[in-house]
């Protein structure tokens, strides 16, 4: 009989242990199924809430590069923002398949993401450039970039370049 508690106690020692087991495994689980962008690459769509991670998506701004031929979208979710680099396929009607995926990083409310194609580099406009712009400013241009890129449309690349040489126009200045 003595033995049996024993190994009763001994035993309902080890469920409070194999809960906490359990719950850490749970937690790395998750962490490890967080959305991967780049798992998009390859995907077509009409209407971005097609793709079930963006049914409930908080909005976002696209257009399409000169060449007709791409466009860029910016994506927010859940208060990140993703960045596509997407082919328009000749269907016959709007469908995108998305060849190159950007994720920017952290954008603070005092930040915007701006695809609007209205970014110099050296006071060279370029509208494949796109970045982050500190909105700390009333004036016509934001001259404070955190961060930028450059579309690579012939790779299919978002190359990174130096935001001290970026100003972009602000679509905001004179409402």
């Amino acid at each position: 009989m003595k033995r049996r508690l024993n190994s009763f106690y001994h035993t309902c020692l080890k469920i409070p242990l194999l809960i906490l087991i359990l719950n850490v495994g749970n937690i790395e689980l998750a962490v490890s199924q967080q959305f991967n962008p780049e798992t998009l690459i390859g995907v077509e769509y009409t209407q971005i809430d097609e793709i079930a991670f963006f049914t409930n998506n908080n909005g976002g701004s696209a257009r399409l590069l000169r060449n007709r031929s791409f466009s860029i979208s910016d994506i927010v979710q859940g208060g990140r923002h993703y960045v596509f680099l997407e082919r328009l396929l000749p269907t016959g009607r709007k469908r995108f398949k998305i060849i190159q995926t950007l994720d920017p990083g952290k954008v603070m409310a005092n930040e915007e993401m701006d695809i609007s194609g209205l970014c110099s580099d050296l006071n060279t406009a370029n509208e494949y450039i796109i970045a982050i712009v500190v909105r700390d400013t009333d004036g016509e241009v934001f001259k404070n970039v955190r961060k930028a890129w450059k579309i690579d449309v012939k790779n299919g690349l978002f190359t990174p370049i130096d935001p001290k040489r970026i100003t972009c126009i602000n679509e905001g200045y004179g409402l």
